[in-house]
Formats: C-alpha cells, structure tokens, sequence
C-alpha cells in the first residue's frame, strides 16, 4: 500500500521540478515600445511588442511590429508578426534576431532582421530600440 501511494507522489514531484527549471530564463526581455525609426517625414511611427527569452532549451518568443512604413504605403498599417531566431543580451541591451513569419504582403514572409532593446530603468532614461527613445511603453531587459 505504501508503494502505491510514494509512486504517485514521487511523480507528482518530477513533474513538479521538471516544469520549474524549464520556465527559468536565462536571459529575456519584455516589452513595448512607441518609437520613430528613421525620418518622421518619410516613414510612420513604429509599434514594436516583444516577448522573447532563452532557456535551456533554447531561444522563444515572438515580436510584433506595425508601422515604419511610407506615407504611401498599403496597406498603411502593415504588420509583421516574428518569430525570435536569436537572443544576445549585454548589460542593459538585448540584441534580438528575428524572422517574418506572418505578414499581409506573403513576399515579405521569411526577411530577418534585428532590433536592439535597452533597458534604461536604472538610469531613468527612456528606453531604446535601436537607439531611438521610446515615446511611451517599457522595455525590461534581464
């Protein structure tokens, strides 16, 4: 009867473990960011949400950019939807690597790029994304 119960429970408690290392980062960074790249006459205000991370099973996450566009552009909103290929992160900044996986213009499916993601909170600086300062949001980069 003993054998019956301490099975279960030793189970419960590699499942238990198991679950908790994998869910620990090694690095990660988190955000949101209003930004303009580039020249505000030739090219739109940015949106750019990211949610990306290593573990010890690798690189995850997914970044989310609308905007950067022409003034002539169509549609004019003209997002990507990315999923993160690569994660380095150096003091307060993460370089992050990205693919298009999801887009309106099925041609741009498939570019790679990167941004640059710092983190200012110490300092109270704005943050970044590729140097630019963020007009509104938070990026946390760790």
């Amino acid at each position: 009867m003993k054998k019956l119960v301490l099975l279960p429970m030793l189970l419960a408690l590699l499942v238990v473990a198991s679950v908790a290392m994998a869910a620990q980062p090694v690095s990660e960074v988190r955000g949101h960011g209003k930004v303009q790249i580039g020249d505000p006459a030739v090219v739109s205000v940015s949106q750019i949400a990211v949610n990306a991370w290593t573990d010890a099973n690798g690189v995850h996450g997914t970044l989310e950019w609308i905007g950067g566009v022409g003034p002539d552009t169509v549609p004019p909103a003209y997002p990507w939807h990315m999923d993160v290929t690569s994660i380095d992160v150096t003091g307060n900044t993460a370089h992050v690597e990205w693919v298009v996986v999801h887009s309106v213009v099925p041609e741009d499916i498939g570019v790679t790029g990167f941004f640059d993601f710092t983190d200012n909170r110490a300092t109270g600086a704005p943050d970044t994304i590729d140097g630019e300062p963020i007009e509104a949001g938070n990026i946390v980069v760790r």
